[in-house]
């Protein structure tokens, strides 16, 4: 299913807060769940590769983009936290510790616990303009749940080089002005709303 747009029912809902409660779980018999943007187009062999990885780390997201959170840059910023997307800013820090669900594989406990345990106020935060995070909230949630981090299942370079090429001139929901400065935003609130004295996400190298 689509993890921005989700799977059309009936449900007053159309917020991005409930996009993985809007979900037919009942009607999952696997226990894998590829999540997938309906505009993300990943190669078969790649898909194969990343449905082999998840096999060996089922209790975390595996997937084929990968991000960071890192404390704000000056003193005068707080207790906050930064998202960090620049390809090159990962590559130098050489890790990472969150996989976005634009493409991700997870096991399909995951859509009930967000469904019915996520924090009072989460997808009332994300609804009302939260930065776009409900794939942050998602991994605060396993992340929790598991002390593990992510997976990322790196795709080859043509692929990335492709995808970004033919995004140049679609104006999507991450182009958008300060869009990763609330995604920070989201890091640094969801870790109140939470209840985290640290946040929950957990690093792994790239």
């Amino acid at each position: 299913f689509q993890a921005e747009d989700g799977i059309r029912d009936c449900l007053l809902s159309r917020g991005l807060g409930d996009v993985y409660k809007r979900q037919p779980i009942d009607d999952l018999r696997a226990r894998a769940v590829f999540n997938v943007d309906e505009d993300v187009r990943i190669p078969c062999g790649t898909l194969r590769s990343g449905f082999k990885l998840w096999r060996k780390h089922p209790e975390t997201l595996v997937g084929f983009y990968a991000r960071l959170h890192a404390p704000a840059k000056t003193p005068a910023d707080g207790c906050s936290w930064r998202y960090i997307a620049n390809e090159f800013e990962l590559w130098w820090r050489g890790r990472y510790s969150i996989v976005l669900t634009k493409a991700a594989f997870m096991d399909r406990k995951y859509l009930t616990l967000y469904k019915e345990h996520l924090p009072e106020g989460v997808r009332e935060y994300i609804d009302k303009g939260g930065g776009n995070c409900e794939d942050i909230a998602m991994q605060f949630l396993i992340a929790a749940i598991t002390r593990q981090a992510p997976v990322y299942a790196p795709a080859s370079l043509w692929y990335y080089t492709k995808a970004k090429i033919g995004g140049m001139n679609t104006a999507g929901i991450s182009s958008g002005a300060n869009h990763h400065v609330k995604r920070g935003d989201c890091i640094t609130d969801f870790q109140t709303m939470f209840g985290f004295e640290r946040v929950p996400l957990i690093e792994r190298q790239l």
